[in-house]
């Protein structure tokens, strides 16, 4: 079974930089960060090894989700380390998107909308729209090139 170590002094600085970006004296911080003024909540979300792809993430995820839209909340935002690709992955499938920010650091802020009905919506348009494109260009004679 996997275990989370006890808090540790040397661990202070990791742990300031993480709230600093993500809260301001436990506050609002879209003054510090306005490119996610548009996205007024923030979220974090963590699974001991033992317990992911489960979907308890899932569930955690959609829970949070709708109590965020019930409460008139329109987008959220995480920021995570760049190079944590399984949880990328995990936050693509639920329809984050990239949100750029002047100086990052080693983290990518990712944001979505809260309502998942239109979430699901706006990705079956896309599917949709990518299959009518593909068909498209299976119909379209390629063009010879008839310049000398």
């Amino acid at each position: 079974m996997t275990t989370v170590r006890p808090y540790r002094p040397d661990d202070r600085a990791a742990l300031y930089d993480i709230c600093v970006r993500t809260a301001h004296d436990g506050g609002d911080s879209r003054h510090i960060y306005p490119d996610l003024a548009a996205y007024p909540a923030h979220l974090h979300i963590d699974l001991l090894p033992d317990h992911r792809r489960r979907g308890h993430g899932r569930a955690l995820m959609n829970a949070f989700l709708d109590a965020l839209h019930h409460k008139g909340v329109s987008a959220v935002h995480l920021g995570m380390v760049t190079v944590n690709t399984p949880a990328r992955a995990f936050y693509d499938r639920l329809g984050f998107h990239e949100i750029q920010v002047a100086d990052p650091g080693p983290l990518t802020y990712l944001g979505r909308g809260t309502d998942r009905d239109l979430a699901r919506r706006h990705r079956w348009c896309a599917i949709v729209e990518d299959q009518l494109a593909d068909e498209a260009d299976r119909r379209t004679p390629a063009r010879r090139n008839t310049d000398p």
